[in-house]
């Protein structure tokens, strides 16, 4: 027994919203996303005949004879997206660089709050254009690794900009959950149907400094990015100027390298200025 909950949307007899807009294929069958409202949990289905065994696709699956449910953890999002893409390299269920998107792009994504990306769905739509549909700076506002959380090892990062330090991931999500959150809310509404590229932007990770040492931790987390832009972290801006410039130079940094720099400045016409 199944009811209409809203366009594209079926809920069955044990409340589970199935959103029929989210199909899509690869070599495996047709997938779908369904959701339990009461908990907001995601799952995939994956339906295909002829075959019987699809527990392994993914994950933590059960099923019987041409079907199978999976949990929609983010390790098993990252294993749909291998599989999305070697069937169809076009898909744009996920965020990519394509096209005009490699070379400029309005950044409008999720810089206010995560409802506001069927808004930026619906711009693309009707625009016929791509955006950088998702976007926030690691780690200043998004949590790079929520076990650094629960463990308490998140820290503060420099914010000149305002006179002070701000605690990481002040915003209150993942940018795993984000990244996650951002592919199921375009598959909820059918948006990878329209096939407008849309681009992921892991804004603002400082390097340098204290954050050397988990510079890896932090582009792991955006694993889904299209690009990531760096910031030199700011505690390198609040140096103490030397006494004696030119002496801290000759101590510090390698004559050669000092030479190639006058070589190139000097023939860049600005050796006197």
């Amino acid at each position: 027994m199944a009811g209409a909950v809203g366009q594209g949307e079926v809920k069955n007899a044990a409340g589970i919203v199935h959103f029929r807009q989210s199909e899509f294929e690869t070599a495996e069958g047709r997938w779908t996303l369904f959701e339990d409202p009461a908990t907001g949990d995601c799952g995939w289905r994956l339906d295909a005949t002829g075959k019987s065994e699809f527990q392994g696709v993914l994950s933590d699956g059960l099923g019987g004879s041409g079907w199978a449910i999976f949990p929609a953890t983010f390790a098993n999002l990252l294993k749909i997206k291998n599989l999305v893409q070697e069937h169809d390299p076009a898909s744009t269920i996920f965020p990519t660089a394509s096209g005009q998107l490699g070379r400029s792009t309005l950044g409008i994504g999720a810089r206010f709050t995560t409802l506001h990306w069927p808004g930026v769905d619906w711009a693309m739509s009707h625009l016929a254009i791509g955006m950088t549909a998702n976007q926030n700076s690691i780690p200043r506002e998004l949590v790079y690794d929520v076990d650094a959380m629960l463990e308490g090892r998140l820290d503060t990062v420099p914010f000149p900009f305002i006179g002070t330090n701000v605690p990481e991931g002040h915003q209150g999500q993942s940018v795993e959950g984000m990244s996650h959150g951002c592919v199921l809310s375009k598959l909820k509404t059918g948006f990878h149907r329209r096939r407008i590229a849309w681009s992921f932007n892991a804004d603002h990770q400082p390097i340098g400094g204290k954050f050397d040492s988990r510079e890896d931790q932090l582009v792991t987390g955006c694993v889904l990015a299209s690009y990531i832009t760096f910031d030199l972290s700011p505690e390198l801006a609040q140096t103490t100027v030397p006494a004696d410039p030119q002496a801290w130079v000759k101590t510090h940094v390698p004559s050669e390298l000092l030479a190639g720099v006058r070589k190139r400045v000097s023939a860049a016409g600005a050796g006197n200025q």
